[in-house]
């Protein structure tokens, strides 16, 4: 299977015009959240049709920057990946969108509860697989992707204990636009491809326990 990943978005459509071809070549299209910039329901559109024209299907969670009618048109497109479980050619795919801390309604203040339950009632449907994918916007707690300084992080432990409990082959997570690249939980390979409001993206091609991931721009 052949995955285009990109986070944070943040509405700049320009910005995915070098993904024409790319996108031709994706079984699937996963965005982890930052779909627009505090932006409307009409403007996730837009971006989620400029990545679904030439490619697979795009499946995505909505970030800390879109706001709570983002998430609604998600779900009513069926493209939505919060708190569900999607099935593509035997690969299991799940989300959590949201933040810990932020600036909206879909920033999650309310502490780890409703992140543990979200992932847990995803897995609920596909407990046990091992073709697994996982796509946040916020990245697990204590790692090389969530270390914003030294002895401190702003990733999110319910994230980090449901990967340590599942085990994805790949987790994908963007939120903290300076770091890109990858880091491991376990056998689990963590990614952030980078915000894509500035060109970055990711091409992951995974198959049974082996996967193969480029970012790019190189």
């Amino acid at each position: 299977m052949r995955i285009i990943a990109l986070t944070d978005i943040h509405g700049h459509c320009e910005a995915l015009e070098r993904l024409d071809g790319p996108l031709s070549q994706a079984d699937v299209v996963l965005v982890g959240g930052d779909i627009t910039n505090f932006g409307t329901a009409e403007q996730a559109a837009a971006v989620v049709e400029r990545l679904g024209r030439y490619g697979g299907p795009v499946l995505a969670v909505p970030g800390n920057c879109d706001p709570p009618e983002v998430d609604i048109w998600l779900t009513q497109a069926g493209i939505n990946l919060h708190g569900r479980a999607v099935c593509l050619d035997s690969w299991w795919f799940i989300g959590a969108g949201g933040a810990l801390s932020g600036f909206n309604a879909f920033s999650n203040k309310s502490g780890l509860t409703p992140f543990t339950k979200t992932l847990q009632h995803a897995y609920s449907h596909c407990k046990g697989t091992d073709r697994l994918v996982l796509v946040t916007h916020q990245p697990p707690l204590h790692t090389a992707l969530d270390t914003v300084a030294p002895g401190r992080y702003a990733g999110n432990r319910a994230i980090r204990d449901f990967i340590e409990l599942a085990q994805p082959q790949l987790a994908i997570s963007g939120h903290i636009h300076e770091i890109i690249g990858t880091d491991r939980i376990g056998p689990t390979t963590l990614l952030n491809p980078g915000p894509a409001k500035q060109g970055r993206w990711a091409m992951i091609d995974l198959e049974d326990h082996h996967l193969d991931i480029q970012l790019f721009p190189r």
